[in-house]
């Protein structure tokens, strides 16, 4: 929940950011404010990142599963936990702000004037750098924060830790049975043969939204079609339509 919560405020920031070009004092304040939760979020889950890893090798320890207390964090596991924080630890720190560009080859040179680009579509600015025309978008430098969708990866073990199969009794069921009820593995594969729309729904709808976001945050700086939020979700849903129904087709 807290890795949700940081991309919930990362769009937010990007919200902030895109309304206001010309950003007055007191949208200022408020992205500031944005950027110090975002930045706390961020150490929250790092924190509670390396206690579930602290946890976890006390567990083991105790599960004579680990013969030491100096193998309670082997290498193994040392370089999942620093995998962990790098991924769950990226987002813009607050004061770091500006644009960047982005260029894109349009055009060409004109014949007559080897200093004039000729646009191949009407209505697109495009600029000479070096020998070539390109078209230049201007992103602000929140928008590289939709990396922090990676955090998503913990809704995998969020499902599995609250699923009602993660518990000692079936733990111990398992192991009277030879299974290892604690992998991960068993817990998704019974939780999708039992109740699979109990979790296919939620994520369906949460991937769509989310994706529309974020799709609305890297495109609108380009056009501004996308500036509103349900055209955008609109349009990822007739994509994904359009993208499950050709697989079936070219399957078939």
């Amino acid at each position: 929940m807290v890795g949700l919560l940081g991309i919930a405020l990362m769009l937010v920031e990007n919200e902030i950011v895109e309304r206001n070009d010309k950003i007055s004092s007191k949208s200022e304040l408020a992205l500031l404010i944005v950027k110090i939760l975002v930045l706390t979020s961020t150490v929250l889950l790092d924190a509670l990142l390396v206690l579930r890893y602290r946890c976890d090798g006390r567990v083991n320890q105790l599960q004579c599963s680990v013969p030491s207390s100096r193998a309670k964090f082997s290498l193994w596991r040392h370089i999942l936990l620093v995998l962990e924080l790098i991924i769950c630890s990226f987002h813009i720190p607050p004061g770091l702000g500006g644009k960047f560009e982005i260029m894109q080859l349009h055009g060409q040179l004109s014949r007559h004037d080897n200093s004039i680009c000729e646009s191949l579509q009407r209505g697109i600015e495009t600029v000479k750098r070096g020998e070539a025309c390109y078209v230049v978008y201007q992103y602000p430098v929140e928008v590289l924060g939709v990396f922090m969708v990676a955090r998503l990866y913990l809704l995998a073990r969020f499902a599995r830790s609250s699923s009602a199969l993660h518990s000692p009794w079936i733990s111990l069921v398992g192991s009277l049975n030879g299974v290892d009820a604690m992998k991960p593995f068993f817990h998704f594969k019974t939780i999708f043969k039992l109740h699979p729309l109990n979790i296919l729904l939620p994520l369906i709808a949460l991937i769509t939204l989310l994706t529309a976001a974020i799709v609305r945050v890297l495109e609108r700086p380009v056009q501004a079609a996308f500036d509103s939020y349900w055209k955008v979700v609109w349009f990822t849903i007739t994509t994904l339509v359009r993208a499950f129904l050709f697989r079936r087709s070219s399957v078939r």
